[in-house]
């Protein structure tokens, strides 16, 4: 269960087992830890995990929070699947990321999911509670696309077996950003098009934080992007609005004839001693 877990996904799930005050202890990092396989990878990664919590638990560090708000769009997509199409060796991103765009699961997810989690008869996919981030059973829709995806990969293998494997496929991704020419793309930015999207589709909020495994609002409104056809959509609706209000508001008014503001800065010249005692003399009768 825990095999090629990475000091990341360490750290959420033990952030979600124990209390992480100042004086807390770690038993549950401990026992993950002491689970995970014997190799040189994950000593490395243990290393991290054990420096990141030692340095939490003395309040040295806290928390990242980072606001990311990069999706992909339509033509970047395109280019993605048309460049994991070229070759054998890439020909299994396809599928990965068309699963990840499509369902907004994260990379964990998607690896450790087998063909028993998926029921093609009532289109969904159950996301085992383990390998959530939040410890939580979740459901996930299958689409037309998906399904059509899934379906040409499952003939040929066995019921029980995952469907993408264990390997990472990190490396497989950089390279195909790297040859679509898709700069400043990460894996997770697929889940946060994946929620773009589905919020496009005017898909209700906390529909949508059932699906993509939010528990807290204020992570899930890291998720909601704005895209360029998501602000013409928005200009198109407002003038859609303001064709059914009173003509008598949409008339145009003549502004009056009034001064601009702020006035021109004129030069005077300054007044001396002389002119004052002038105007005082006129002033007086």
């Amino acid at each position: 269960m825990l095999r090629g877990l990475h000091a990341e996904q360490l750290r959420l799930r033990c952030r979600a087992n124990a209390n992480h005050s100042p004086g807390a202890d770690f038993p549950p990092y401990l026992l993950y830890l002491k689970a995970l396989p014997c190799s040189i990878r994950n000593l490395q990664q243990g290393i991290k995990a054990l420096i990141f919590w030692t340095l939490l638990h003395f309040g040295l560090r806290q928390f990242p929070r980072h606001a990311r708000t990069r999706i992909i769009t339509a033509e970047e997509e395109a280019k993605l699947l048309a460049v994991c199409c070229r070759g054998k060796h890439r020909k299994h991103m396809r599928a990965v990321i068309i699963v990840a765009i499509e369902t907004g699961m994260r990379r964990n997810e998607i690896r450790s999911v087998s063909w028993s989690n998926i029921n093609f008869t009532d289109r969904v996919i159950t996301v085992p509670q383990q390998f959530t981030k939040t410890l939580k059973t979740r459901l996930v829709p299958i689409t037309d696309r998906l399904r059509s995806v899934l379906l040409d990969l499952r003939h040929k293998m066995r019921h029980d077996a995952v469907v993408f494997g264990p390997a990472d496929f990190k490396t497989a991704w950089k390279g195909a950003c790297r040859d679509a020419g898709v700069d400043d793309a990460t894996f997770h930015d697929l889940r946060h098009t994946a929620i773009t999207r589905m919020l496009e589709a005017n898909i209700p909020d906390r529909l949508v934080m059932k699906i993509s495994g939010h528990t807290q609002e204020r992570t899930f409104m890291r998720y909601i992007n704005q895209t360029k056809q998501s602000i013409t959509d928005i200009a198109r609706r407002l003038d859609q609005h303001a064709g059914e209000l009173p003509a008598a508001i949409l008339a145009p008014t003549t502004a009056p004839n009034v001064a601009p503001f702020p006035a021109p800065f004129t030069n005077t010249p300054k007044q001396t001693q002389t002119d004052r005692n002038q105007l005082k003399k006129q002033k007086s009768p």
